[in-house]
């Protein structure tokens, strides 16, 4: 493609914990990122002993403590799925692909219903970013309705060529035949398979539409390409970024590139999985050393965390008069897994950070993650449901 486009539950206790904006005008223009790993946290490092207010900054979270009260940490979450590097499937969508069928959603997770509400609003519905391709038991963290893994980019040149770089003359032609020729493609092909369904059964018909999700979904894709074709691309300060064979490099420029995205509106939905290729530490089995390299990666991705946050925080909102753009984006790090060493989903970690929440917190409630997940949606307008979860986290 031309690379131009790509409370029911409320608890009266918690109410001054996390309480939304509720007063914000629904016509301000929301975002949501979120960094999310694969592995969980080493928890003797990550979490705090104490909660509320007074939580202590451990050493994992040390990048994020002059943000202290801009973020919320919640203990004894889980997305209530089951099966150690498996279940991390579930980080965005709080199922795995066997249950999807049983929800009008979907496997959609939840950065995609956040792009499909915003689809036609910016060049790219969403940016699914990653550092390092995983093997096996995942390869993204973005799912659509129909259960189809969105591609994943891990190279922060291709995602700046992508953003950023200015097409030379004659490209937007070249680009609108190439254009035209996808739909002739697409179209032809919905075409013959509609002639066909006339002559199945209606279980064979069944199974055919099962399986044209994902061409709907390109063509979807194509039309909306239409609108963005001869817009002009943003022009940014900033030099190309070449890949790093440091993939904490490639984090930071995948993080600035994730902010800079935002900032000149291509997009208003960022994934970014920070698997660092660190698999084997996750498994350090109490060593000493392993657990050292484990906190080192952990301390990175915090980095990377605090950096999102702080340029938010620090820069003025280009859709909304008077506000900064944390206010207005809702950042989120979750992971699938509570802890690689033993493979365990319980007690995930999560950290929420902008979006008009109250923050400055150390939160432990038993609720599942599906209900911050309705919080995150009510606060960008999008809807109070997610799969089969209808009510907010208490007190937001």
């Amino acid at each position: 493609m031309n690379r131009r486009f790509f409370t029911a539950m409320g608890l009266s206790s918690m109410l001054p914990y996390l309480n939304a904006s509720n007063n914000v005008s629904e016509k301000k223009t929301k975002r949501f990122i979120c960094l999310a790993n694969p592995f969980g946290m080493h928890k003797e490092s990550f979490w705090p002993k104490s909660f509320g207010k007074d939580f202590e900054i451990t050493k994992t979270l040390e990048p994020l403590k002059a943000l202290k009260n801009d973020f919320s940490l919640f203990s004894n979450m889980t997305h209530g799925v089951r099966g150690g590097h498996i279940a991390q499937a579930a980080v965005l969508t709080t199922l795995l692909p066997s249950q999807a069928q049983a929800y009008k959603e979907g496997m959609q997770s939840l950065d995609q219903k956040i792009a499909e509400f915003n689809r036609s609003k910016t060049r790219f519905p969403s940016l699914v970013l990653g550092l390092h391709k995983p093997s096996g038991f995942r390869s993204s963290l973005s799912w659509t309705r129909t259960g189809t893994l969105i591609p994943t980019i891990y190279s922060p040149n291709k995602l700046f060529n992508l953003l950023f770089a200015q097409p030379v003359k004659g490209e937007v032609s070249k680009s609108e035949f190439k254009l035209k020729s996808k739909k002739s493609i697409i179209d032809g092909l919905l075409t013959e398979v509609n002639t066909l369904n006339r002559k199945l059964s209606i279980n064979d018909q069944d199974k055919i539409e099962q399986s044209l999700g994902s061409i709907r979904e390109v063509e979807k894709e194509l039309h909306l390409q239409e609108k963005w074709l001869k817009k002009d691309i943003p022009k940014v300060d900033l030099s190309t970024v070449h890949d790093n064979q440091n993939i904490d490099v490639n984090l930071k420029n995948t993080a600035d590139l994730a902010f800079l995205a935002l900032k000149t509106d291509q997009t208003r939905v960022v994934t970014i999985d920070c698997d660092m290729n660190y698999h084997g530490l996750s498994h350090h089995g109490k060593l000493e050393d392993k657990i050292k390299e484990l906190v080192k990666i952990e301390t990175i991705q915090m980095k990377a965390l605090a950096s999102i946050i702080t340029k938010l925080k620090y820069s003025k909102d280009p859709l909304n008069e008077g506000d900064n753009m944390l206010e207005n984006t809702v950042v989120l790090f979750a992971s699938g897994l509570g802890n690689g060493n033993s493979h365990s989903n319980e007690d995930l970690p999560i950290i929420l950070a902008g979006g008009g929440f109250k923050h400055g917190r150390h939160i432990k409630e038993n609720v599942k993650l599906g209900h911050l997940f309705v919080s995150i949606l009510e606060s960008v307008g999008v809807d109070s449901t997610f799969k089969n979860f209808n009510t907010p986290f208490p007190g937001y």
